[in-house]
């Protein structure tokens, strides 16, 4: 399998963390996203968003999106249990995704970008943009670790898709220095995702 990605990209570290946990080794391609090899046609053939990361496996199935990659390659291998079976687990599952897509990762990588990202390019951070995120992110932290409260993973006990496409994004909140003593369900959540060997492999 080739994984198009950028190593700077918390959504390419997804499929690594991922592929890591059911014993894919993948091929993997990076693009420098200063020379534009984001934006060159024969990347958009494959991706017509021009953004990573890009899953192309053995069979020609070209897959982009994070979290659809996350939920391909789980349920390719289905007895690694990181994609629930039954109906009710799998919707738990995706509920959280797309939880996180919608509300928790705009406010999370808003304040990456504004905080850590721009001043790494020299450029100005927008205080209006860090204030909205900043407010976006006291709303829904909180949720996340009322609901982690008695359990060791998103979903309870088993390790599944739902943490990996969280978890790049609360890993965010350590640089970003995000105090988390009000919040120690998620605090020891991420801390036993960060101790994993998938996790550490893939950086």
């Amino acid at each position: 399998m080739k994984l198009y990605q950028n190593k700077l990209s918390p959504n390419a570290k997804r499929v690594r963390v991922c592929a890591g946990e059911l014993g894919i080794t993948l091929n993997v391609i990076e693009l420098d996203f200063t020379k534009g090899e984001h934006k060159k046609p024969e990347y958009l053939a494959k991706n017509p968003m021009g953004k990573v990361p890009t899953l192309e496996d053995d069979d020609g199935v070209i897959m982009w999106e994070s979290p659809a990659i996350l939920t391909y390659l789980a349920g390719k291998n289905p007895q690694s249990s990181l994609l629930p079976t039954d109906v009710k687990g799998r919707a738990d599952a995706l509920r959280w995704m797309f939880w996180n897509t919608a509300h928790f990762e705009p406010a999370v990588y808003g304040l990456a970008m504004e905080k850590l990202f721009k001043p790494m390019m020299g450029a100005e951070p927008d205080e209006t943009r860090i204030a909205a995120c900043t407010k976006d992110l006291e709303r829904y932290a909180p949720i996340l670790n009322a609901h982690l409260a008695n359990k060791t993973w998103t979903l309870g006990d088993a390790f599944s898709v739902a943490d990996i496409s969280v978890g790049v994004v609360a890993e965010l909140l350590l640089p970003l220095q995000v105090d988390l003593s009000k919040m120690p369900n998620l605090k020891a959540w991420l801390g036993r995702l960060t101790e994993r060997a998938a996790w550490k492999a893939a950086g």
